[in-house]
């Protein structure tokens, strides 16, 4: 079945009335994926990492697959850099300098404007206590240091594709949940 929107075809065809005619409707364009889901692979990812150790071991994947990687120092710089550029994406440790990560995370979610980015944790502390303060303060996912870069451009993929829901609507809300991901 095509689609069909009525026109007026204004040219007189027989005395001065108009006659109602058909003329196609053009399809819309067709959606590729293909192209959208590389496409956030050209996201701003801000990164907040007390050590430079341990920014460069990160630079290395998510720079390397073409996101473009902002480095935040402490959890006050993290604030400021959020506010400034709109990541599609926030990386922080917990044990961040002159503020916690966890503080960071909190005050980013009681700001509405910054409620849709997701923010993930990536730490060596894998006490249930940390993953359960995550979830308190907001993190939509919490990653550990020893489960690679692989793991880490996997879940970096996740969440800076179009095609996941929010992140206000994407919350875990178990910690055993959580940490068995990790």
């Amino acid at each position: 079945m095509t689609n069909r929107n009525p026109t007026l075809d204004a040219s007189p065809v027989s005395g001065s009335r108009a006659e109602l005619t058909f003329a196609p409707v053009p399809l819309q364009k067709q959606f590729s994926f293909a192209h959208e889901a590389v496409g956030h692979r050209k996201s701003k990812v801000v990164l907040g990492v007390d050590r430079s150790s341990d920014a460069e071991r990160m630079n290395r994947p998510i720079s390397g697959a073409g996101y473009t990687f902002l480095l935040a120092e402490t959890g006050i710089e993290c604030l400021a850099l959020v506010r400034r550029i709109q990541p599609r994406l926030i990386i922080i440790e917990i044990d961040l300098p002159h503020l916690s990560g966890f503080e960071t995370c909190k005050r980013l979610r009681a700001d509405s404007a910054y409620h849709h980015i997701p923010i993930v944790f990536y730490t060596n502390r894998n006490a249930f206590e940390d993953v359960r303060g995550s979830i308190d303060v907001g993190a939509n996912d919490y990653i550990l240091k020893s489960a690679g870069p692989g793991r880490l451009l996997s879940r970096v993929n996740h969440w800076t594709c179009r095609f996941v829901r929010p992140a206000e609507l994407y919350r875990v809300h178990s910690a055993r949940r959580m940490l068995a991901a990790a």
